[in-house]
Formats: C-alpha cells, structure tokens, sequence
C-alpha cells in the first residue's frame, strides 16, 4: 500500500514539473514580435556578424517552438516566419525561397491578403538580387495588385517604387523613372507625415540614381539632394550616411573634387555616430578610394586603417581582404615596399580562405607590380604562375561550351593532321630506302623519281596549307559572328521581354518600342550579311569596296551597336575631333575593325570607366585614337599581339567571355584598308589603339 502510495505521488509530481516546463517553454505571439524587431534592428545597425548568425539559429528555434504549442493561423506568427525567410536567405537562398513560397500559400489559405502581399515583395526581392527578372516583376506585381485592391496606399506605392526598380536593373531608365514618378503621385494624394516623408525620399533618391546613370549630373544632384531633405525631415539618421555618400559620389563623377570631400566628411560623420559595422566600413572604403584617386595616400591608409580595426573586431573575411588589398595599393604608391606586401600577402591568404577568386587575383596583380619593380623575378615568375592558374580556373568554369567545343575540335584536327602526316613520312622513307637498294644502274632513275615525289609532297603541303588557312578563316570569322551579334540581339530580347511581361504598358509606347525593335533587327540584318560575305577567304579582295567615309559618323554607328555592353558597365565615352574626320576605304571593314577595338574598350574597362576616342589627321593620314583606362597588358601579351597578330582568349573586368580571334580579323582588314595600327598599354594604368587610315586612294 505505501508503496502504491508512494508511486502515485511520484507520477503527480512529475507531471507538476513537466507542465510547469513546458509553460516557460511557451513562446507567445508577443514574444515573436519582440524578436522580429531585436534582429532586423541588429542586421540594420551590425550587419551580418557572428552575433545576427546566432541570433538567426535562435529564430529558428522561436518559431518551431511556437509551431508545436501555439497556432499559425495567426498573423503575428505568419509576419515573422517571412521575415525568417527574408533573413536566412542570405545564408541560404533556396531555403529562403521556399519558407516564403509556403508562407504565401499559408496566407492565401488563412486570407490574410497583407501579410501575403508583404511576403511576395520579399521573395520579389530575392529574385531581383539573383538577377531572376521575370519571376521577380511578376512577384512585385501581384504584391502591387493586392495593396491596391485592399486600399494600403503607402505599401502601394512603395510596391511600385519596387517595380521601377525592375526597370532600373534592365538599364530601363526612362521607364524606372516613370515608375518612381508614379510612386510619388500615390504617396502625395493618399498618405501624410512620416510615410508620405519616407516613400518620397526612397522615391527621390532612385530617380537620381537612375539620372547618374544617364549622365545627367546636374539633374542627379537635384534629386538626390531633394532625398536627403525628406530624409532629414522624417529623421531616418540610420540612412543619412548613405545619401550623403552617393552626393559625393556624384561630385566626384562631376569632377567637383572640393564638394566631394564635403559630402563624404558629413556621411563619415553620421556613419560614425549612428551606423555600425558594414555601412561604416562601406563609407571609409568609399572615402578611401577617393583619398586614393585624389593621390592622398597617408590619409588613404588612416581611413583604411579605422575600417580594417571593425572588419578585425568581426572576423568580417570578404572585407579584411578588401581592405588588406587597398592598404597594400596606397603603401604600393608610396613606394613602402614592405608595407605593401605584408598587406598584399595577408589579402590573398584571407581571399583564399573566403573562396574569393576575384579578390585574389586582384591582390595578386598588385603583388606582381612590386616584385617587378624592385626586380625580385624570381618571385615575380611565381606569382605569374599563381595568376595563370586562376586564370586556368576562370576557363574550365566560366568558358562557354561553344568555345569549348570549338577548342576540343581544334585539338582534335591537329592531332589526326599529325598522325596523317606522320604515317606518310614513315612510307616515303621506306620508299627511298628501296630505292638506294636497287641497282646502281639507275642510280638516275631513282634521283628523277625522288624529285618527283619532293614535287607532289611540296604540292600536298602547300594545298594542306591552304585548307588550313580556309578552316582558320571560317572558324574566326564565324566566331566574329556570334560576337558581334550577341549584344544587339541581347537588346533585342530585352526589349521584348519587357513588352512581353508589362501589361501596363501604352499604346504609344509599344509603337516606340516597335520601331526601336525594327530599327535593331535592320542593323542586325546588315551586320550579318557584311560577316557572312567574309566567311569566304578568297572574297575579301573582291568583296573590298572603298569609298569616302567620315569616321566620326561610322564610329558613332558602331558606339549605338554596343551601347547594351556600354550602359552595363556604366561606360562613358568621349570623342574629340578635328576638322578633317574623312578617308578613303572600305566601310563594312572599318566597321568590324572599330567594332573590335570598341568591344575590347569596353570589355577590359572598369565599371563606371570611360573611354576617349579622339580623331585627328596630319597631310596624308587620318588618326583614330580608342584609349580605355581600364586593366591594361604587360609587356609579354603586347608583344605576343605585335608578333601574332592575336592573344588568347581573356575575360572582362566583369567576366565577358571573349573568343581571342578579334586582333587577327583587325589586323587583315587594317592590311586591305592600306591602314596601320599600332598598340601602347600598361598593367592597370589601359590600353590605347591607334589606327592610320589614308584620305586618298592608294594602292595597297
């Protein structure tokens, strides 16, 4: 008895205990809440460090937790699970992308239409950053629709500031703008105060992003300006570093060094005081690039220097190697050898340990440059063969199977060539051997007969040549090809997308956008016809058809070719004349030739670079200058180009792919225009082309 007693007391006992655990386990809508707003301020002001990653485990924890004691039919629930979508994608994009993609069908089923609306804009917002346009217009609108229907005037038109946003990543400028005026329209008639302040700031600020990108400074100034008023008035402190960065950005585009220099001191003063972290470093690294730019190196390094101390303080690797690098480029300039390379060193450890390729090649550039100068060869001739192995990586994992294709078949000629030759080699000799051993009595025969197969072997070769020259040709010129067709058809394509995926769209403006369709395909018909004819090797001469041209004219239709390539990469070109712009030659040649050049300029340009091209002309000649600032070629490849007429296929400033045969076709058409070129480059400092054409006709 007192042991069945004592038993049941036992039982009472621990289910006493286990309710009272499992209530202080309990996690409440409040308690989600609380911590949605704890990590998004933290992520805000720290940025992703250590501290938010264990933050983001613990989320995860708070939510299967409150799976499993309270419902999710709850809005409180329905907002944090997307918010942990949101979070996590930054770890885990396909992870990210599923939690929202059940969370909106979760919301549809339960009909909280906000809370769906607010997850398809966050999953629209993954899609935009992976460059998945299609899916992420699609989201925005829809998210657009439901605010609209439902009357929440301020998440609508924040929705559409989303959707101009589209149109400003496919380099829609006008269009994005249009977008953003829209915004502006719904925010002003349908909201007040601190919302109406905030959405007319964002609003403001992209239109002036997008106006920089036009280049129209003295607009962009304007509008970005106007942004920062409405930010102030609102008091978001936490993005006054921002705005005031992207001022200085613009002055320095204007080439207002003073007022750059304002601008950046008042965005280093509110990052310091308000921001942490990553939008600290972002500012000084910023700042310290113009230091840099302006030749300020001592000031360059103490800005550094501050912001290398926070990236040590949170183990930040992707910016300890981006700032290890530009410490080693101001000690570099300072010629402290010493410096330099100790930080040189420590970027390309730190790149290798972050997986970071660019990064390290980069560093490894620089590294090269100061082994050079102090003349360490040795030690240069490792870093070369460190270089080439990125390089080696770049190819087996970016180059296009076409290339590749291309590259095997190569291979594969030349060895059945080899093989073939080598086979009659080996039979001639032993004929010859036969026919020591014979009679000494036709001795002559035997020499006749021997000048006779040297004659049909000599012939073989030169007619083996030929075809070679032929399979080059067609290769190169077919290459040529898809080259220059690959950036207007890419524009193309672009523009009927958007017609395709805008149901918003006009009238007038499908008409605009049907004409600039048919103006690109007409061009691209041209374009290709002028490459076929050129497929031929022996219709070069015949197809060589000169007559008065003026080169600005001919270069300004080639610039409209790439402008897709141009307006990508921020390009800004700049062309400069005299009075004597025309020659005597061949159109549809010097077209691929500045094509070429042009395509080249761009390619091995930096972002937001700029490339002048300048024509000038003495008694007989015209001059045509394309001069990039870009990453430039040390002495080895220009001298391989001087003496082959080409060089291996490299990749652009922002990975182009190339196909290596474009200085061999300009090179042969220079030849038939009775032209000549003449190349000067160097490592990181650009590359100019310098192109002699004749006003008159003559002979070449």
């Amino acid at each position: 008895m007192n042991l069945k007693l004592t038993l049941s007391l036992l039982f009472i006992f621990i289910s006493i205990f286990s309710f009272s655990q499992e209530v202080n386990t309990r996690v409440k809508p409040f308690d989600l809440s609380n911590y949605v707003l704890k990590i998004v301020k933290h992520k805000d002001y720290f940025g992703a460090d250590s501290v938010f990653n264990q933050m983001l485990i613990e989320f995860e924890d708070l939510l299967i937790r409150y799976e499993k004691t309270e419902s999710i039919q709850n809005r409180t629930y329905l907002v944090a699970k997307s918010e942990y979508g949101n979070l996590i994608s930054n770890q885990d994009v396909e992870k990210g992308i599923s939690i929202l993609q059940e969370n909106i069908e979760l919301c549809e089923k339960y009909q909280f239409f906000h809370e769906q609306a607010m997850a398809r804009n966050k999953l629209g917002s993954i899609y935009l950053d992976r460059e998945e346009i299609k899916l992420a217009l699609n989201e925005f609108l829809q998210t657009a629709e439901i605010f609209k229907k439902h009357n929440d005037w301020n998440a609508y038109g924040y929705s559409t500031i989303d959707i101009g946003n589209i149109y400003y990543a496919s380099f829609l400028y006008p269009r994005a703008i249009e977008y953003y005026q829209q915004s502006i329209k719904i925010l002003e008639t349908h909201t007040k105060n601190l919302d109406q302040l905030g959405g007319l700031a964002v609003c403001y600020q992209n239109i002036g992003l997008c106006q920089v990108q036009q280049k129209k400074y003295t607009e962009a100034l304007i509008s970005l300006k106007r942004s920062l008023n409405y930010r102030i008035k609102s008091h978001q402190i936490g993005n006054l570093s921002y705005a005031y960065n992207t001022i200085a950005l613009v002055f320095i585009d204007k080439n207002e060094i003073d007022s750059a220099e304002y601008y950046f001191s008042k965005a280093l003063t509110y990052a310091r005081k308000f921001d942490k972290n990553e939008k600290l470093m972002n500012v000084l690294i910023q700042y310290a690039q113009f230091k840099h730019e302006t030749k300020k190196y001592p000031q360059a390094l103490e800005i550094l220097n501050e912001s290398y101390a926070i990236a040590l303080k949170n183990n930040d690797l992707y910016y300890l190697s981006n700032i290890a690098k530009d410490l080693g480029k101001n000690y570099l300039a300072l010629m402290q050898a010493d410096s330099a390379e100790k930080y040189l060193n420590e970027s390309i450890s730190t790149s290798i340990l972050n997986q970071d390729k660019k990064m390290e090649e980069t560093s490894l550039g620089l590294l090269l440059v100061l082994l050079k100068n102090e003349n360490r060869l040795e030690e240069a001739l490792k870093v070369y063969a460190k270089l080439f192995d990125i390089k080696d990586y770049w190819l087996k994992n970016n180059e296009s199977k076409h290339q590749l294709e291309l590259e095997i078949k190569a291979r594969d000629t030349e060895k059945q060539l080899y093989k073939r030759d080598t086979h009659r080699q080996k039979l001639l000799n032993y004929f010859l051997i036969v026919i020591i051993t014979l009679v000494i009595t036709v001795t002559l025969l035997i020499w006749l007969g021997k000048k006779r197969i040297n004659k049909q072997a000599k012939n073989l070769e030169i007619a083996l040549s030929e075809i070679n020259k032929i399979k080059i040709h067609q290769d190169q010129t077919y290459s040529l090809i898809a080259h220059d067709l690959k950036g207007p058809m890419g524009s193309v394509i672009g523009l009927l997308d958007i017609m395709n995926e805008d149901k918003a769209i006009q009238h007038e403006e499908l008409i605009e956008y049907n004409k600039l369709i048919y103006k690109r395909l007409h061009e691209l018909y041209l374009l290709l016809n002028n490459l076929i004819s050129w497929a031929s090797v022996d219709k070069i001469d015949k197809l060589y058809t000169p007559r008065k041209l003026n080169i600005e004219d001919l270069l300004q239709q080639n610039i409209q070719l790439l402008n897709k390539s141009i307006s990508d990469k921020g390009i800004e070109i700049i062309m400069a004349k005299s009075e004597t712009s025309t020659v005597f030659s061949d159109e549809n040649m010097l077209s691929a030739i500045f094509r070429n050049l042009l395509s080249n300029a761009i390619k091995f340009s930096h972002p937001n670079g700029r490339i002048d091209l300048t024509i000038s002309s003495d008694q007989n000649n015209v001059l045509v200058t394309i001069a990039d600032y870009g990453i430039g070629m040390n002495e080895q490849q220009i001298q391989q180009i001087k003496q082959n007429n080409q060089l291996a296929s490299t990749r652009g400033t922002a990975k182009e792919s190339g196909i290596g045969i474009g200085l061999s076709i300009i090179y042969r058409f220079i030849k038939h225009c009775g032209g000549q070129i003449d190349l000067q480059s160097e490592v990181n400092q650009g590359t100019k082309w310098i192109v002699s054409l004749q006003k008159e006709n003559k002979p070449n």
